[in-house]
């Protein structure tokens, strides 16, 4: 799972223009941060999250492009990257936000930098966007009755970062690390899940 985030990432970041040293450098930082480590002792559906969101953007920026084939007169390289959204949704309600930030993000930059003309960010957006939500809109439906029966309480967009790595702690690895938590114990002392 983990090699899946580390290629999307490298994947995204060689598109960029970035050499290969920098796109190394990119997908083992977002790889080994901590809540990536944190998630392989039995959070699984966040780190299958976690793994897709490197491809939403690099589906995205295929599209923009222009190397794609349409379907239905829709960029399938948009089409697809609803349908890798759609597959993060299924394992967590919090990649139905970071999905939605991420391609979001993605379209205010490209149009920001006059990189992408609004025609385009709205197909963008209503492509990847529609295509995400629609299909996953009955399994966020079944989430969220669930998670109202069983009366979990509410959660913001930032109750990961509890269980996550902030800024400050990037460098420092993992502490469910194989082979370096002897290390990142003595520094860090934030919340351990």
């Amino acid at each position: 799972m983990l090699f899946l985030g580390y290629a999307g990432t490298y994947k995204f970041s060689r598109i960029l223009k970035g050499s290969q040293f920098a796109a190394f450098l990119a997908a083992l930082l977002y790889t080994f941060l901590d809540m990536r480590w944190g998630r392989i002792y039995g959070h699984y559906n966040i780190l299958i999250g976690a793994t897709l969101l490197p491809w939403l953007l690099w589906t995205l920026e295929q599209g923009f492009r222009g190397k794609s084939r349409r379907i239905l007169g829709l960029n399938s390289w948009y089409l697809f990257t609803g349908l890798l959204w759609v597959l993060a949704i299924s394992g967590s309600l919090y990649s139905l936000r970071l999905g939605g930030l991420i391609i979001s993000v993605w379209a205010l930059g490209r149009y920001l930098t006059k990189g992408i003309v609004k025609r385009e960010v709205i197909t963008a957006l209503a492509t990847a966007g529609l295509t995400g939500l629609l299909i996953s809109l009955p399994l966020a439906l079944l989430f969220l009755r669930s998670i109202r029966a069983a009366n979990v309480p509410p959660r913001d967009l930032l109750a990961p970062n509890h269980w996550g790595a902030s800024l400050n702690s990037v460098a420092i690895p993992a502490v469910y690390h194989p082979w370096l938590s002897g290390l990142a114990r003595p520094i860090y002392r934030g919340p351990i899940d």
